[in-house]
């Protein structure tokens, strides 16, 4: 993880996350640099969006996509009828 940088991620970019036995598509919707990295790599944060019928629990999670894998800690930040939205930080 401490190898992420921003320039991995990207807005549309969509990953299969496994959470209590079911797969679950997550979209990138937000790539956000930030200031004062502690991280070599750099500080970003990042909101993914998912379906609205699960909230899939804060945690970490194997992020499938098809330029990379990853295991990535989310916490879910907002809910409507239409999604759920989720958000990881790497400082």
């Amino acid at each position: 993880m401490d190898d992420l940088k921003v320039s991995d991620f990207a807005v549309g970019d969509d990953f299969s996350v496994e959470a209590g036995g079911s797969q679950f598509t997550l979209r990138v919707v937000k790539v956000e640099p930030l200031p004062r990295a502690a991280r070599e790599a750099g500080a970003f944060r990042l909101e993914f969006e998912g379906p609205a019928e699960t909230v899939v629990p804060q945690g970490t999670y194997a992020f499938r996509g098809s330029r990379r894998s990853d295991d990535i800690f989310i916490v879910p930040i907002a809910k409507d009828q239409a999604s759920v939205r989720y958000e990881a930080i790497f400082i």
